[in-house]
């Protein structure tokens, strides 16, 4: 009897410990479960946290090289503005001769000529032709000094009777040659400057 009763007690104490361990068993496996989805939700606020930055850097410089590349067009196109200012003065010249106004004359192309001589900088140190690809500067350039150059000057001529008789046969010459050595290719430097003056008759009419 005293054995069976050992025995007994021995089973029953096995049993309690092994009733214990399987508690603490469950205790973990909760406490795996509870823990687990508030440490992947840390990581994934984590993560969002930095995405978010990265994305607010990546938009900055997104939003910085936008500005940049508008500001070098508008620069551009403000040069190209600045070139075409010559035909508004040379306008203004034509107007001042058909008034006869010579003085006036002469201070709308002398205003055209300090805007020929300093656009070409411009356009060379901002680099405009990287910038406005599909305008031809160079083109615009020629249309005005063309103008101012060859056009007004031999008007100029016309308009207050330096030249009559059969003198006036020699004002087409004029136009057709002036604008024949505009269009040759050679007449300017690959960087935009005339190999030499444009036309050196209009010097002597001025």
């Amino acid at each position: 009897t005293s054995v069976l009763s050992v025995l007994y007690s021995f089973i029953d104490f096995v049993s309690l410990l092994r009733n214990k361990v399987q508690k603490s068993k469950n205790i973990d496996k909760k406490m795996v479960h509870t823990n687990l989805p508030d440490l992947v939700k840390s990581d994934i606020q984590i993560f969002s946290k930095r995405l978010t930055l990265e994305n607010l850097f990546t938009e900055r410089s997104k939003m910085h090289t936008f500005h940049n590349l508008k500001w070098h067009q508008t620069r551009a196109w403000l040069v190209h503005l600045y070139t075409s200012l010559g035909l508004i003065c040379g306008f203004l010249a034509l107007v001042a001769m058909l008034n006869q106004n010579a003085r006036q004359a002469f201070f709308w192309l002398g205003v055209a000529l300090v805007i020929d001589a300093s656009d070409g900088t411009l356009a060379r140190k901002f680099n405009i032709k990287q910038w406005t690809p599909g305008f031809d500067g160079r083109k615009l350039d020629d249309i005005t000094d063309y103008l101012n150059y060859a056009f007004l000057p031999v008007f100029f001529l016309w308009r207050f009777e330096l030249l009559t008789g059969y003198w006036l046969l020699v004002i087409p010459f004029i136009l057709l040659a002036s604008v024949y050595g505009f269009c040759q290719s050679e007449a300017k430097t690959d960087d935009g400057y005339f190999t030499g003056f444009p036309n050196f008759w209009n010097l002597v009419v001025l």
